[in-house]
């Protein structure tokens, strides 16, 4: 379903990856080292992210994600704060990594990947950008940078994430595409 109410500056809502529609996620977690069978179950099932996006009393933007799996299991709950300052974590999917989130106007973007396609009131409000790279104690090397947004993909306004990773050996481009369920 086409995301019509959407804008970044509230992406507030339930949201499936919409697979034949995107690019292959199984490359960027292979370079971030995550395992075959791993790699195998995020393209195999079916998650789902129900998103929060708000101010805090500090007026900081703040964007919570619950992802699940069928049947309601939960793969993933992040707390994101969109204020551009880089925080050390211990992912237990990719292992230690910096993360760093915040708003970014597109005319600043230098990767034409991370930039291009989106919709006129995307480029106006700007889009989610994340950094996130690995720390020096993980065993894999590499950054990854995605901007999030609205793109018109075959006639219809919808969600996307656009994802550059690169390591020393290697460096990918890919286009997730997603589904809106509705409200959360």
């Amino acid at each position: 379903m086409a995301a019509t109410s959407i804008t970044t500056v509230d992406v507030t809502g339930k949201f499936t990856l919409n697979k034949t529609m995107s690019g292959d996620i199984g490359k960027i977690l292979a370079v971030q080292g995550v395992g075959w069978a791993k790699r195998k179950a995020a393209t195999v099932g079916t998650i789902t992210m129900s998103m929060k996006h708000f101010k805090d009393d500090s007026g900081v933007e703040n964007l919570h994600v619950h992802s699940t799996v069928v049947g309601g299991i939960t793969v993933g709950k992040e707390e994101r704060v969109l204020d551009g300052v880089e925080r050390p974590t211990d992912d237990p999917l990719v292992g230690p990594i910096v993360n760093c989130m915040k708003r970014v106007a597109v005319a600043d973007l230098t990767v034409p990947f991370l930039k291009d396609g989106f919709t006129a009131d995307t480029v106006e409000n700007g889009v989610i950008h994340f950094s996130i790279n690995s720390q020096p104690s993980n065993k894999y090397s590499w950054k990854l940078s995605q901007t999030c947004g609205l793109q018109d993909i075959n006639g219809e306004r919808r969600y996307v994430h656009h994802l550059k990773i690169t390591s020393p050996t290697e460096d990918h481009e890919v286009l997730l595409v997603y589904d809106y369920l509705g409200p959360v």
